[in-house]
């Protein structure tokens, strides 16, 4: 059937709901559908419509995770919680001689940080569209820099990605560790801006502030002896004025101990804080929603015990196990070195284990996944 034959206003809503991989495909139908659909995932007014219709429908599309097959990152795919185990796809990417040294992303845009002894690079992935961009640094090396340089301030930095609804575009930011310089990336020119001096505001308890879009660049905690208590700190990026602020979370006296750990989360307006022991699978945990709605959880009974040793390889220091959250219904993941993944549901008090697929050594969780025609051409 032609698309001539069918009502414009028609055939677009028919193509708005069409998976992105399908739209695709259907360009090869006919030299009409290739040049309506051409037009189309071009159109920021049609990219947007289907960015909505994707987001309301895509209970599909929860619980991915990006895999990593090796420390090298030779090949990275995508993998699907389902039926309590992870089940890989056939979506993968290839790249040699780089390390990731961060992930985040946002509706299925999935931002990676590469970096090596020679350069560290941001690039953008788009596995709906089968897109990869490499987007450059926003910081230049000096000439004469050397490798060893280059893991020292400020050639070290972290980066971020969240929807600006009032530009209604995609923003990505990047910013040195040490806080002092930042940069917007200008998606129509497909360039870094000049960068800035970063001035952070000193914001109110994560409790009492709104998470609504805002990017989280750095976190970090620090032990307060004079409380025995953890603090929780956060530099948040709000997407919409490119102002920063810092916030940061006390996790009450006598929470912390010689034996005690703390792991935390933060991602596109929701927060999570788990304080607990490591001898013990008795935890606390706190939970702030995309709703603003605070949640606290204590005598949580996380199996540690049960599914985990700790010994020299897989030792409890927020690096080895990670705690993320899935789309806001109340599931932690806690990932075990580099075999285990553990998913806890607050409502249900119900965990279950799952080994990750053979191969796969590490796994981010991509909150919020969606079909997305952004940075698909």
């Amino acid at each position: 059937m032609s698309s001539e034959l069918i009502c414009a206003d028609v055939f677009e809503l028919i193509l708005m709901r069409l998976p992105v991989k399908s739209l695709y495909r259907f360009k090869s139908v006919a030299k009409s559908w290739n040049h309506t659909i051409s037009e189309a995932v071009s159109n920021r007014d049609f990219m947007l419509a289907h960015r909505r219709h994707s987001k309301i429908h895509s209970s599909s599309k929860k619980n991915m995770f990006l895999a990593l097959w090796s420390f090298d990152a030779a090949l990275i795919s995508l993998s699907k919680l389902e039926n309590n185990e992870l089940k890989l796809l056939p979506v993968d990417l290839e790249r040699r001689g780089s390390f990731v040294g961060r992930v985040e992303s946002c509706d299925g845009l999935i931002l990676i940080l590469w970096k090596s002894c020679a350069k560290r690079s941001i690039h953008l992935w788009n596995p709906s569209a089968r897109k990869y961009t490499n987007l450059g640094t926003p910081f230049s090396y000096p000439r004469g820099t050397n490798s060893g340089n280059l893991f020292a301030y400020p050639y070290v930095f972290t980066c971020g990605i969240g929807f600006d609804p009032i530009s209604k575009d995609y923003k990505i930011v990047a910013a040195n560790v040490s806080m002092k310089q930042y940069s917007v990336f200008n998606s129509k020119r497909r360039c870094w801006n000049e960068s800035k001096i970063m001035e952070i505001t000193i914001a109110d308890d994560i409790r009492s502030f709104s998470l609504d879009g805002h990017i989280c660049l750095q976190e970090g905690y620090e032990k307060q002896e004079e409380t025995n208590s953890y603090d929780i700190k956060l530099v948040l990026f709000n997407p919409r004025d490119n102002k920063f602020y810092q916030c940061v979370y006390n996790t009450g006296q006598g929470s912390s101990t010689a034996t005690s750990y703390c792991l935390y989360a933060c991602s596109h307006g929701q927060f999570c804080a788990l304080i607990g022991d490591m001898n013990s699978d008795v935890c606390r945990v706190v939970w702030k929603k995309r709703s603003g709605e605070w949640s606290e959880f204590d005598g949580v009974a996380v199996p540690w015990t049960m599914y985990h040793k700790f010994d020299d390889d897989d030792l409890i220091d927020g690096l080895s196990i990670r705690m993320l959250f899935t789309d806001d219904d109340g599931e932690l993941i806690f990932s075990f070195g580099y075999r285990k993944v553990l998913v806890y549901s607050l409502i249900e008090k119900t965990s279950k284990l799952m080994v990750k697929p053979d191969g796969v050594v590490r796994g981010y969780p991509l909150i919020g996944y969606s079909d997305n025609l952004f940075f698909g051409n």
